[in-house]
């Protein structure tokens, strides 16, 4: 009987002030929350710095043989996972905070405005690694290790993997991987797409 009362009770208070339910749909690469009611309003951005931040920690903690602080990590834009020669506004906003993380955990961060088809080669189907030229970069910087990324966009998400990459042999010493929902600003950071150049 005091289950029914319930019942009765929140359909009645749901019936005077209205029950909302909402839902995600995408159109054109934005995404909108839409309520029962089918207003819709663009989805809300998340905290770019928070998602950035942690993948800073999680790399250095996760980092599976150390890196002296004193020796430079070189950093370059995180690239299009279907197109390793473009990045974007995001690619490059993304390196550069977790960039700014790994240099607050102490460590040396030196930025690089490279072409991004001197950054990767692709040698078989998913797998790359560091080109010649950036070696050969990386060791005028006595650098032993690079932040690189690739970014995949999906309907209403962008899919991120950061790696720190050992200049040497193109091992990956610590990983993480993290989504963005787009958002109105996300949206507008993926469509300034462009080749970076030296």
């Amino acid at each position: 009987m005091r289950l029914f009362l319930a019942v009765a009770m929140a359909v009645v208070a749901c019936g005077l002030v209205g029950c909302h339910t909402a839902w995600y749909e995408s159109e054109g690469g934005v995404t909108y929350v839409v309520d029962d009611v089918g207003a819709r309003r663009l989805r809300p951005d998340v905290d770019m710095v928070e998602l950035t931040r942690g993948a800073g920690r999680l790399m250095v903690t996760s980092m599976r043989q150390g890196l002296p602080p004193d020796e430079p990590i070189l950093v370059s834009s995180f690239v299009d996972i279907d197109d390793l020669t473009q990045s974007s506004t995001f690619g490059r906003i993304v390196a550069e905070q977790v960039a700014s993380n790994l240099a607050q955990q102490g460590y040396k961060v030196v930025e690089m405005k490279l072409r991004q088809e001197g950054i990767f080669i692709k040698e078989r189907a998913g797998e790359f690694l560091l080109s010649r030229e950036l070696q050969a970069i990386s060791a005028s910087h006595e650098a032993s290790a690079v932040l690189v990324g690739t970014y995949a966009v999906a309907e209403d998400m962008v899919f991120v993997t950061c790696r720190l990459v050992l200049v040497e042999d193109s091992s990956v010493i610590a990983a993480h991987d993290f989504s963005v929902p787009i958002g109105p600003n996300v949206f507008r950071m993926l469509k300034q797409s462009s080749p970076v150049v030296r």
